[in-house]
Parts: C-alpha cells; structure tokens; sequence
C-alpha cells in the first residue's frame, strides 16, 4: 500500500516536472530558432533543472522544523494560476503562430531607369529584436556582405529564411539608384517589390505566413500546461518567500 501511495505521487510529480519542462520549451520556440534536435536539448535541460529544483525543495520540506499549512500553499497557488489563466489569455497559448520559410527571389530584372538589379535584405526582427543573419538559417546562393544579404546576379536567385513561431516578424528591403526588383513568397501568398529609388531608404514587409490556427484539443492543451506551469511555479516561489522570512525574523529575536 505504502508503495502504491508513494509511487502514484513519484508519477504525478514526474508529470509535473514534464509538463513544466515541454511548457518553457514551447515558450522559447516563440522568440527563438530551434530545430528539432536543439529542440530536444533545450527540453532535456529544462526537465534536469526542474528535477533538480523539485528535489531540493522536496528535501527542504522534509527537514523543515516548523509545522505549516502545505495544503493552503497550493490552494493559494492554484488561485493565482486560475487568475493569471484568466488575465493573460492567449499570451499564454504557445502555438497560435507557427514557423515559416519565408522565399524571396531575386528576379535578375529591374525598374528601366534602376542601374542595377541589386537585392539586398538588411534587417529580420523577431517581436521588434533585431536577428542577426549569422544566426538565423538561412539558404541560397546569396552572399552576406556589410551584415546583410545581397544578391546582383541578373538571373533570378532564391534566398529561404527560416523564422520562428513568433506574432510579428518583419524583413526590411533596402532601396536605392542600383535595386532590381524582387518576388516574396510567403506561405502560398506571393508579393512582387520594385525596389528601385532614386533616393536611399528601406522597405519593410509584416510576415503573415507565420499565423496558425490551432485546433481545439491544442488550446485547451497549451491552457492546462501553462496552469500546471503557473502553479507549481507560484508554489515554489511561495516556499522560499516563506523560508526567507522566518529566516530573518529567527535571526531578529535573537
């Protein structure tokens, strides 16, 4: 019997321990690049230091000399997680965007008054942060040069830039006396750009590509992971909270 009870609480405290893990992993994948492989490293050492966690706070409560309310603490969590649930809504849903390989051709063709069929691609921002392209995956007979990528071929070049799950991607496109024109393949929606000006400026274009639509299984999903992550988080922060402050009011009376 004692070996069932302990056992069935082991189980439901590896799930916890899984769920928060695979959790922040999927949070991580909406601002970052990953790749399956990166993807199960991160997921590996998030679960190492969630059980890290989990056995030391395990231990601290067993050695602990003063008799509390446990039962309150998670109670008082599971509030807090149902109230933040609520308030923060989709925020907390880790798929409702979805990754891309976003095309751009350069088409080798250009405006009758450009000198040049020039493309350059200056500027990816991920969720309003600048990505530099020695990190972001990207492929093609391009060539990066200044910290951006240019093609001046005058046959057509196809540049693929893989982005990440995130709400707002932008690409800026440089525009001056010696820009051709390019084509904009994203997810099925094409978008041809003359990028000739007499003047030097920018051009950027919103990826729209990049939305989701997740079905209902995958959002209730997503909900009941981000309230078992909230919970045991509030619940973990509510333990040292109350470790600190009878630490310092032990060491006041004395």
């Amino acid at each position: 019997m004692m070996v069932k009870k302990y056992g069935l609480k082991i189980m439901i405290l590896f799930l916890i321990v899984l769920i928060d893990s695979v959790y922040i992993t999927d949070v991580l994948t909406r601002f970052t690049i990953n790749s399956k492989l990166q993807y199960f490293f991160i997921l590996m050492y998030f679960f190492l230091i969630f059980s890290i966690l989990l056995c030391f706070i395990i231990s601290k409560i067993k050695k602990d000399p003063f008799s509390l309310n446990y039962r309150k603490k998670v109670m008082i969590s599971l509030l807090v997680a149902s109230i933040l649930l609520f308030l923060g809504n989709s925020s907390l849903l880790n798929h409702l965007y979805k990754p891309l390989t976003l095309e751009i051709v350069a088409s080798g063709e250009k405006n009758v008054d450009s000198k040049s069929a020039e493309v350059w691609v200056t500027d990816v921002f991920v969720n309003g942060v600048k990505v530099s392209f020695d990190y972001l995956p990207w492929s093609g007979n391009w060539q990066l040069k200044d910290k951006a990528l240019l093609s001046s071929a005058e046959k057509p070049q196809s540049l693929k830039i893989t982005l990440p799950a995130s709400q707002n991607i932008s690409v800026k496109f440089l525009k001056h006396e010696w820009s051709g024109i390019a084509v904009i393949k994203d997810a099925g929606k094409e978008q041809t750009l003359d990028l000739y000006s007499s003047k030097a400026s920018y051009y950027e274009y919103k990826v729209s590509g990049n939305k989701n639509n997740p079905s209902l299984f995958r959002e209730i999903t997503d909900y009941l992971m981000a309230f078992v992550f909230v919970t045991s988080t509030t619940f973990i922060i509510s333990l040292f909270i109350r470790r600190n402050v009878i630490g310092g009011a032990s060491r006041d009376n004395k």
